[in-house]
Protein backbone atom coordinates (compact mmCIF):
# COMPACT_ATOMS: atom_id res chain seq x y z
CA UNK A 1 0.00 0.00 0.00
CA UNK A 2 1.78 3.25 -1.01
CA UNK A 3 -0.09 7.00 -0.58
CA UNK A 4 -0.11 8.62 -4.21
CA UNK A 5 -1.23 11.91 -3.37
CA UNK A 6 -2.84 14.37 -0.86
CA UNK A 7 -5.56 16.59 -1.38
CA UNK A 8 -5.46 19.54 0.71
CA UNK A 9 -8.89 21.66 0.72
CA UNK A 10 -8.13 23.37 3.72
CA UNK A 11 -5.40 23.83 6.45
CA UNK A 12 -2.98 26.79 7.02
CA UNK A 13 -0.85 27.95 4.94
CA UNK A 14 -2.08 25.08 2.25
CA UNK A 15 -5.38 25.67 1.00
CA UNK A 16 -6.55 23.76 -2.50
CA UNK A 17 -3.47 22.15 -2.68
CA UNK A 18 -2.52 18.63 -4.36
CA UNK A 19 0.68 17.07 -3.62
CA UNK A 20 1.95 13.97 -5.40
CA UNK A 21 3.64 11.41 -4.06
CA UNK A 22 6.56 8.56 -5.15
CA UNK A 23 6.20 4.96 -3.52
CA UNK A 24 9.77 4.92 -2.31
CA UNK A 25 12.01 8.42 -1.06
CA UNK A 26 9.94 11.68 -1.13
CA UNK A 27 11.97 14.86 0.05
CA UNK A 28 10.06 17.79 1.01
CA UNK A 29 11.97 20.83 0.67
CA UNK A 30 11.56 24.63 0.54
CA UNK A 31 12.06 27.50 2.59
CA UNK A 32 10.84 28.04 6.33
CA UNK A 33 7.55 28.52 6.49
CA UNK A 34 6.24 26.77 3.87
CA UNK A 35 4.32 23.89 5.77
CA UNK A 36 6.81 20.98 5.17
CA UNK A 37 5.98 19.68 8.44
CA UNK A 38 2.49 19.97 8.13
CA UNK A 39 2.70 18.07 5.45
CA UNK A 40 4.28 15.09 7.27
CA UNK A 41 1.49 15.63 10.44
CA UNK A 42 -1.24 15.35 7.98
CA UNK A 43 -0.31 11.97 6.57
CA UNK A 44 0.95 10.22 10.00
CA UNK A 45 -2.55 10.87 11.59
CA UNK A 46 -4.58 9.32 9.46
CA UNK A 47 -2.79 5.79 10.86
CA UNK A 48 -3.36 3.71 13.83
CA UNK A 49 -1.60 0.28 14.26
CA UNK A 50 -1.43 -2.60 17.20
CA UNK A 51 -0.82 -1.13 20.13
CA UNK A 52 0.39 -4.66 21.47
CA UNK A 53 3.52 -4.47 18.87
CA UNK A 54 6.21 -2.10 20.12
CA UNK A 55 9.33 -0.67 17.64
CA UNK A 56 12.80 -0.99 19.39
CA UNK A 57 12.42 2.15 21.17
CA UNK A 58 9.52 1.10 22.96
CA UNK A 59 7.07 3.22 21.26
CA UNK A 60 4.02 2.66 18.43
CA UNK A 61 3.87 2.05 15.47
CA UNK A 62 1.79 5.07 15.01
CA UNK A 63 1.79 8.96 15.81
CA UNK A 64 -0.45 11.06 17.23
CA UNK A 65 -1.17 14.27 15.53
CA UNK A 66 0.06 16.21 19.02
CA UNK A 67 3.12 14.64 18.07
CA UNK A 68 3.91 16.15 15.32
CA UNK A 69 2.62 19.62 15.71
CA UNK A 70 -0.40 21.52 17.78
CA UNK A 71 -3.34 23.38 17.29
CA UNK A 72 -3.70 26.59 18.22
CA UNK A 73 -7.30 26.75 18.94
CA UNK A 74 -9.45 28.32 19.58
CA UNK A 75 -7.71 31.13 18.69
CA UNK A 76 -6.47 30.45 15.44
CA UNK A 77 -7.27 27.12 14.52
CA UNK A 78 -11.16 26.21 14.65
CA UNK A 79 -13.18 23.11 14.06
CA UNK A 80 -13.74 22.50 10.03
CA UNK A 81 -10.52 24.72 8.96
CA UNK A 82 -8.95 21.46 8.86
CA UNK A 83 -9.97 19.37 5.55
CA UNK A 84 -7.61 16.79 3.68
CA UNK A 85 -7.88 13.27 1.81
CA UNK A 86 -4.86 10.93 1.34
CA UNK A 87 -5.25 8.71 -1.46
CA UNK A 88 -3.63 5.28 -2.13
CA UNK A 89 -2.98 2.69 -5.11
CA UNK A 90 -4.76 -0.01 -3.46
CA UNK A 91 -6.89 1.57 -0.29
CA UNK A 92 -9.92 3.49 -0.45
CA UNK A 93 -9.67 7.14 0.22
CA UNK A 94 -9.09 8.48 4.12
CA UNK A 95 -10.83 11.51 4.61
CA UNK A 96 -10.03 13.60 7.83
CA UNK A 97 -11.67 16.98 9.31
CA UNK A 98 -11.53 18.47 12.56
CA UNK A 99 -14.43 19.26 14.85
CA UNK A 100 -15.13 20.75 18.16
CA UNK A 101 -14.96 17.90 20.99
CA UNK A 102 -17.11 18.48 23.88
CA UNK A 103 -17.52 16.64 26.82
CA UNK A 104 -19.20 16.38 29.83
CA UNK A 105 -16.80 17.86 32.84
CA UNK A 106 -14.07 18.33 30.35
CA UNK A 107 -12.52 21.42 28.30
CA UNK A 108 -13.65 21.66 25.08
CA UNK A 109 -11.27 20.93 22.45
CA UNK A 110 -10.44 20.22 18.69
CA UNK A 111 -10.34 16.36 16.94
CA UNK A 112 -9.51 15.70 14.02
CA UNK A 113 -12.11 12.69 12.71
CA UNK A 114 -10.61 10.27 10.08
CA UNK A 115 -13.09 8.45 7.50
CA UNK A 116 -15.97 7.79 9.84
CA UNK A 117 -16.37 6.97 13.70
CA UNK A 118 -18.83 4.22 13.04
CA UNK A 119 -16.34 0.91 14.13
CA UNK A 120 -14.64 -0.75 11.39
CA UNK A 121 -13.95 2.76 9.55
CA UNK A 122 -11.67 5.66 11.09
CA UNK A 123 -7.93 5.05 10.78
CA UNK A 124 -5.66 3.06 8.79
CA UNK A 125 -4.32 -0.12 10.32
CA UNK A 126 -0.67 0.49 9.01
CA UNK A 127 2.47 1.06 10.57
CA UNK A 128 4.43 4.10 10.80
CA UNK A 129 6.97 5.85 12.43
CA UNK A 130 8.06 9.70 12.79
CA UNK A 131 11.21 11.04 14.25
CA UNK A 132 10.54 14.55 14.90
CA UNK A 133 13.32 17.64 15.95
CA UNK A 134 12.90 16.39 19.55
CA UNK A 135 15.06 13.84 18.88
CA UNK A 136 18.18 16.31 18.32
CA UNK A 137 17.91 17.55 21.95
CA UNK A 138 21.32 16.88 23.17
CA UNK A 139 21.55 13.99 25.64
CA UNK A 140 24.29 15.73 28.01
CA UNK A 141 21.41 18.19 28.88
CA UNK A 142 18.92 15.68 29.85
CA UNK A 143 18.04 15.59 33.45
CA UNK A 144 17.66 11.34 33.56
CA UNK A 145 18.79 9.04 31.06
CA UNK A 146 18.88 5.45 31.20
CA UNK A 147 20.68 2.20 30.37
CA UNK A 148 18.35 -0.95 29.29
CA UNK A 149 18.89 -4.39 28.42
CA UNK A 150 19.64 -4.45 24.85
CA UNK A 151 16.71 -6.81 23.04
CA UNK A 152 18.70 -6.37 19.68
CA UNK A 153 19.69 -10.40 18.13
CA UNK A 154 23.28 -10.67 16.87
CA UNK A 155 22.27 -9.82 13.24
CA UNK A 156 20.59 -6.49 14.69
CA UNK A 157 23.54 -5.59 15.96
CA UNK A 158 25.84 -6.14 13.52
CA UNK A 159 23.38 -4.58 11.04
CA UNK A 160 23.29 -1.38 13.10
CA UNK A 161 27.15 -1.13 13.22
CA UNK A 162 27.45 -1.59 9.69
CA UNK A 163 25.03 0.94 8.72
CA UNK A 164 26.62 3.43 11.24
CA UNK A 165 30.15 3.11 10.13
CA UNK A 166 29.14 2.90 6.06
CA UNK A 167 26.97 6.52 6.36
CA UNK A 168 29.53 8.23 8.52
CA UNK A 169 32.23 6.37 6.96
CA UNK A 170 33.92 5.62 10.17
CA UNK A 171 36.70 2.87 9.28
CA UNK A 172 37.86 -0.02 11.83
CA UNK A 173 36.11 1.19 15.29
CA UNK A 174 34.45 -1.80 16.71
CA UNK A 175 30.25 -0.56 17.23
CA UNK A 176 28.04 -1.93 19.85
CA UNK A 177 24.12 -0.43 20.19
CA UNK A 178 23.28 0.13 23.65
CA UNK A 179 19.33 1.24 24.61
CA UNK A 180 18.84 4.06 26.11
CA UNK A 181 16.08 6.14 27.36
CA UNK A 182 15.86 9.73 28.47
CA UNK A 183 13.61 12.46 29.35
CA UNK A 184 12.82 13.33 25.43
CA UNK A 185 13.56 10.47 23.59
CA UNK A 186 14.68 6.34 23.41
CA UNK A 187 17.01 4.60 20.79
CA UNK A 188 19.62 2.13 20.50
CA UNK A 189 23.36 4.68 20.67
CA UNK A 190 26.55 3.71 19.12
CA UNK A 191 29.03 2.48 22.57
CA UNK A 192 32.79 2.21 21.17
CA UNK A 193 35.64 0.65 23.58
CA UNK A 194 36.24 4.75 23.79
CA UNK A 195 33.34 6.14 24.52
CA UNK A 196 29.74 5.43 25.15
CA UNK A 197 26.04 7.29 24.23
CA UNK A 198 27.42 10.62 26.34
CA UNK A 199 30.54 10.85 24.08
CA UNK A 200 28.21 10.88 20.94
CA UNK A 201 27.91 13.55 18.63
CA UNK A 202 24.59 15.04 17.68
CA UNK A 203 24.67 13.13 14.88
CA UNK A 204 25.41 9.97 16.01
CA UNK A 205 22.25 10.26 18.06
CA UNK A 206 20.36 11.32 15.37
CA UNK A 207 21.48 8.44 13.43
CA UNK A 208 20.87 6.19 15.45
CA UNK A 209 17.33 6.63 15.92
CA UNK A 210 17.28 6.40 12.17
CA UNK A 211 18.59 3.03 12.15
CA UNK A 212 16.44 2.18 15.23
CA UNK A 213 13.92 2.83 13.43
CA UNK A 214 14.68 1.12 9.96
CA UNK A 215 15.46 -2.15 11.90
CA UNK A 216 12.19 -1.54 14.09
CA UNK A 217 10.12 -1.97 10.31
CA UNK A 218 12.81 -5.00 9.86
CA UNK A 219 11.87 -7.09 12.92
CA UNK A 220 7.97 -6.10 12.60
CA UNK A 221 8.77 -7.72 8.96
CA UNK A 222 10.14 -10.28 10.43
CA UNK A 223 7.28 -10.86 12.87
CA UNK A 224 4.24 -10.56 10.65
CA UNK A 225 5.64 -12.60 7.70
CA UNK A 226 3.00 -12.68 5.21
CA UNK A 227 0.54 -10.10 7.05
CA UNK A 228 3.51 -7.43 6.33
CA UNK A 229 2.74 -4.80 3.90
CA UNK A 230 5.42 -2.70 4.61
CA UNK A 231 5.71 0.48 6.14
CA UNK A 232 5.58 4.42 6.32
CA UNK A 233 8.66 6.39 7.92
CA UNK A 234 8.65 9.85 8.45
CA UNK A 235 11.52 11.98 9.08
CA UNK A 236 11.89 15.68 9.98
CA UNK A 237 15.30 17.76 9.11
CA UNK A 238 16.74 14.27 7.52
CA UNK A 239 19.73 16.15 7.44
CA UNK A 240 19.81 18.09 10.38
CA UNK A 241 23.78 17.74 11.97
CA UNK A 242 25.20 15.02 9.32
CA UNK A 243 28.08 16.63 7.44
CA UNK A 244 27.35 16.47 3.17
CA UNK A 245 28.98 13.26 2.47
CA UNK A 246 26.93 11.09 5.35
CA UNK A 247 23.96 12.95 4.27
CA UNK A 248 24.19 11.60 0.75
CA UNK A 249 25.22 8.04 2.02
CA UNK A 250 21.98 8.29 4.24
CA UNK A 251 19.83 8.80 1.11
CA UNK A 252 21.50 5.77 -0.28
CA UNK A 253 20.67 3.25 2.55
CA UNK A 254 17.21 4.78 2.98
CA UNK A 255 16.51 4.09 -0.58
CA UNK A 256 17.91 0.16 -0.41
CA UNK A 257 15.88 0.02 2.72
CA UNK A 258 12.75 1.51 1.31
CA UNK A 259 13.08 -1.37 -1.19
CA UNK A 260 14.21 -3.84 1.37
CA UNK A 261 11.24 -3.42 3.56
CA UNK A 262 8.70 -1.71 1.41
CA UNK A 263 8.90 1.25 2.76
CA UNK A 264 7.59 4.41 1.75
CA UNK A 265 9.50 7.41 3.78
CA UNK A 266 8.74 10.81 3.66
CA UNK A 267 11.18 13.44 4.71
CA UNK A 268 12.23 17.26 4.96
CA UNK A 269 15.11 18.96 4.41
CA UNK A 270 16.68 22.19 3.30
CA UNK A 271 20.30 20.10 2.10
CA UNK A 272 20.98 20.36 -1.25
CA UNK A 273 23.31 16.94 -1.66
CA UNK A 274 20.01 15.49 0.03
CA UNK A 275 17.90 16.93 -3.07
CA UNK A 276 20.80 16.05 -5.47
CA UNK A 277 20.97 12.10 -4.27
CA UNK A 278 17.30 12.09 -3.79
CA UNK A 279 16.99 12.89 -7.71
CA UNK A 280 19.31 10.39 -8.67
CA UNK A 281 16.93 7.25 -6.94
CA UNK A 282 14.28 5.70 -9.09
CA UNK A 283 10.59 5.76 -8.32
CA UNK A 284 11.94 8.78 -5.71
CA UNK A 285 10.36 12.35 -5.87
CA UNK A 286 11.60 16.02 -4.53
CA UNK A 287 8.32 18.10 -3.50
CA UNK A 288 9.45 21.92 -3.78
CA UNK A 289 7.22 23.92 -1.59
CA UNK A 290 7.52 27.07 -3.28
CA UNK A 291 5.80 30.38 -2.14
CA UNK A 292 7.65 33.10 -3.87
CA UNK A 293 4.02 33.66 -5.94
CA UNK A 294 2.18 34.54 -2.39
CA UNK A 295 0.63 31.07 -1.65
CA UNK A 296 2.57 27.60 -1.28
CA UNK A 297 2.34 25.64 -4.59
CA UNK A 298 4.13 22.50 -4.73
CA UNK A 299 6.69 21.65 -7.99
CA UNK A 300 8.35 18.80 -9.28
CA UNK A 301 11.45 17.76 -11.27
CA UNK A 302 12.87 21.03 -10.31
CA UNK A 303 17.27 20.87 -11.30
CA UNK A 304 19.67 21.16 -8.76
CA UNK A 305 20.50 24.77 -9.76
CA UNK A 306 16.91 25.51 -9.44
CA UNK A 307 16.52 24.66 -6.54
CA UNK A 308 19.53 25.94 -5.01
CA UNK A 309 18.40 29.14 -6.92
CA UNK A 310 15.60 29.44 -4.35
CA UNK A 311 16.95 27.92 -1.13
CA UNK A 312 20.05 30.70 -1.42
CA UNK A 313 17.65 33.15 -2.55
CA UNK A 314 19.59 34.11 -5.79
CA UNK A 315 18.46 36.74 -8.20
CA UNK A 316 18.56 35.71 -11.97
CA UNK A 317 22.21 37.32 -13.18
CA UNK A 318 23.21 34.73 -9.88
CA UNK A 319 21.52 31.86 -11.45
CA UNK A 320 22.43 33.00 -14.53
CA UNK A 321 25.99 31.99 -13.69
CA UNK A 322 25.08 29.19 -11.40
CA UNK A 323 23.13 27.35 -14.65
CA UNK A 324 26.96 28.61 -16.90
CA UNK A 325 27.98 25.21 -18.72
CA UNK A 326 31.59 25.17 -20.00
CA UNK A 327 32.10 24.14 -23.28
CA UNK A 328 35.01 21.52 -24.36
CA UNK A 329 36.70 20.92 -27.01
CA UNK A 330 37.99 17.36 -28.67
CA UNK A 331 39.68 16.37 -31.53
CA UNK A 332 37.11 14.52 -32.93
CA UNK A 333 33.89 12.31 -32.54
CA UNK A 334 35.77 9.23 -31.08
CA UNK A 335 37.77 11.57 -28.29
CA UNK A 336 33.91 12.99 -27.10
CA UNK A 337 32.27 9.52 -27.28
CA UNK A 338 35.75 8.70 -25.09
CA UNK A 339 35.16 11.26 -22.57
CA UNK A 340 31.47 10.76 -21.45
CA UNK A 341 32.44 7.07 -21.36
CA UNK A 342 35.00 7.98 -18.35
CA UNK A 343 33.36 11.52 -16.88
CA UNK A 344 30.04 10.99 -14.22
CA UNK A 345 26.92 11.91 -15.06
CA UNK A 346 27.09 15.48 -12.73
CA UNK A 347 30.40 16.48 -14.80
CA UNK A 348 28.89 15.75 -18.14
CA UNK A 349 25.63 17.61 -16.88
CA UNK A 350 27.96 21.11 -16.74
CA UNK A 351 29.97 20.99 -19.76
CA UNK A 352 28.90 21.10 -23.24
CA UNK A 353 31.32 19.06 -25.48
CA UNK A 354 32.00 19.74 -28.78
CA UNK A 355 34.69 17.57 -32.06
CA UNK A 356 36.59 20.40 -33.62
CA UNK A 357 38.45 18.12 -36.02
CA UNK A 358 41.49 19.82 -35.05
CA UNK A 359 44.76 18.29 -34.03
CA UNK A 360 45.87 17.60 -30.74
CA UNK A 361 49.03 20.17 -31.04
CA UNK A 362 46.82 23.04 -32.45
CA UNK A 363 44.04 22.77 -29.38
CA UNK A 364 46.96 22.77 -26.98
CA UNK A 365 48.62 25.97 -28.86
CA UNK A 366 44.88 27.63 -28.26
CA UNK A 367 44.63 26.77 -25.13
CA UNK A 368 48.04 27.98 -24.00
CA UNK A 369 47.89 31.09 -25.83
CA UNK A 370 44.61 32.43 -24.15
CA UNK A 371 43.40 33.97 -27.44
CA UNK A 372 40.75 36.18 -25.47
CA UNK A 373 37.46 34.91 -27.63
CA UNK A 374 38.64 31.24 -27.10
CA UNK A 375 38.42 32.46 -23.52
CA UNK A 376 35.39 33.92 -23.86
CA UNK A 377 33.49 30.78 -25.34
CA UNK A 378 34.79 28.99 -22.17
CA UNK A 379 33.08 30.98 -19.49
CA UNK A 380 29.78 31.26 -21.44
CA UNK A 381 27.22 29.29 -22.84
Amino acid sequence: MKIIEIEIKQFRNLPNTNILFANRLNAIAGQNGTSKTSVLGLIGHIFTFDKDIKTLSGGNFYTQFAGIFRLAYPEYDKAGEHIWNVKFDSEKDAPAISYDRKEVGKRESIRIRVRESKKGSGKIKFPVIYLGMGRLFPLTLEKEIKNNNSVLTEKENKEFADLHNEILMIVDEKIVPESITSSSKSFYAPKTEKYNHLGNSAGQDNLGQIITALISFKRLQTLMGEDYNGGILLIDELDASLFPAAQMKLVEKLDKKAQELNLQIFFTTHSLEVLAETKRKKDSKIIYLDKSSGRIIPKYDLDVEELKKDLLVLGPEALKKVKCKKFVYCEDEEAVDMLKCMLSKDIKDSIKIFPTKLGNTVLKDIAKKKIPDFKKLLEKT
